[in-house]
């Protein structure tokens, strides 16, 4: 049995060649665990990455009064991800002075 600082048994047994029993009778050995953990980040960034790059493109082709740019800045924005996101809205707030308003809505739109 394995004991953790305690000096308590943590329900484990460590076998032969560094296979670790669990409580259910599943054995894994650390190298596999390992594995699986090394590239969960990595899947987990991808999706992240794509989520923002699509909901950015959406965004930029709702507020973008051109089709032709729209499109280019959608493009853009899924193949070069935040640096061109960061530049895109960088521009945005420079030509619109700041107003919060045109930013997110864009000029097609008018206050009401």
């Amino acid at each position: 049995m394995g004991f953790g600082p305690s000096g308590r048994s943590n329900g484990s047994e460590t076998g032969e060649n560094g296979v670790r029993k669990c409580h259910q009778g599943q054995s894994r050995t650390l190298e596999q665990m390992d594995s699986r953990s090394r590239y969960l980040w990595q899947s987990h960034f991808s999706v992240d990455l794509l989520v923002h790059s699509i909901l950015f493109s959406c965004w930029v082709v709702y507020r973008e009064s051109s089709c032709s740019v729209a499109f280019i800045c959608a493009i853009c924005s899924i193949v070069f991800g935040a640096v061109f996101s960061f530049l895109y809205l960088l521009v945005v707030f420079y030509i619109n002075k700041g107003d919060l308003f045109l930013v997110i809505n864009g000029s097609k739109r008018t206050k009401a």
